[in-house]
């Protein structure tokens, strides 16, 4: 597995947006102590359906997945887009775990805007009042 550079948009104590435009990379990101992850894109996120694609995978093993393999353009005369958290799939996709492996795949035959997700990390309750030290790190490797 390469190693994944992202280039990290917004880090803050409720989420972590990410924005890569490469060919081909797979990253796995945590945020260590989160129930689950609650994924949504930006309403200008698009690429080419089909040919370019992210794909949530449960562990580093890449056998199993969340949720589908996410592609398409945005856009009224685009057609199917299947981008969680945008208006035409208003659903975040909620990933039931602390981490997940994400993989971009580009054939770089056509360029679209490309995707920027935002992860918002649910806590478990404790015991007391919410405090900012509930909050982990994110982490992307």
């Amino acid at each position: 597995m390469s190693t994944c550079i992202p280039r990290v948009n917004n880090i803050c104590p409720h989420c972590l947006c990410i924005h890569i435009m490469i060919a081909y990379q797979r990253c796995e990101v945590a945020v260590p102590g989160a129930s689950e992850l609650r994924i949504v894109f930006d309403e200008q996120s698009s690429t080419e359906e089909g040919a370019d694609f992210l794909r949530f995978y449960k562990d580093k093993s890449c056998a199993s997945s969340w949720g589908a393999t996410y592609t398409g353009r945005a856009g009224a005369s685009a057609g199917r887009s299947t981008w969680p958290g945008k208006r035409s799939s208003p659903a975040p996709l909620v990933i039931p775990a602390d981490s997940f492996v994400l993989y971009w795949k580009t054939d770089g035959s056509v360029t679209d805007w490309g995707w920027k997700l935002t992860i918002t990390p649910v806590f478990p309750p404790s015991s007391g009042s919410c405090s900012d030290s509930r909050v982990g790190s994110p982490e992307v490797k």
